[in-house]
C-alpha cells in the first residue's frame, strides 16, 4: 500500500505523540459506521506494526470498542422489551 510505504519513509521524523495520533485517527475512522470490519482491523494492525505501535495497545483499543458496542446492543434491546403503558 502506497500510504503505508509513504509512513515508512517518513518515520523517522515522526515521535510517538504523532504516531500514536496518526493510529488513533484510524482507528476512529473504522469505528464510525459502528462496528471494525474484517479489513479494517487488517488494515490497522498492518498501520500499527508500521508505525511500531504495540499490537497489544491496538488489541485493547478493539476490545473496548467493541464492549462498548455490545453494551449498547443490549441496553437497546432491553429497552425495546419494555412493555409500552
Amino acid at each position: 500500500m502506497l500510504l503505508l510505504s509513504e509512513l515508512r519513509r517518513d518515520l523517522p521524523q515522526l515521535d510517538d505523540k504523532a504516531r500514536e495520533l496518526i493510529l488513533e485517527s484510524a482507528f476512529r475512522v473504522a469505528c464510525s459506521d459502528g462496528e471494525i470490519e474484517p479489513e479494517e482491523e487488517r488494515l490497522l494492525r498492518s498501520l500499527a506494526e508500521t508505525l511500531g505501535i504495540n499490537a497489544g495497545v491496538l488489541e485493547l483499543e478493539i476490545d473496548r470498542f467493541q464492549c462498548v458496542q455490545a453494551r449498547a446492543a443490549q441496553q437497546a434491546m432491553a429497552g425495546a422489551a419494555l412493555p409500552v403503558a
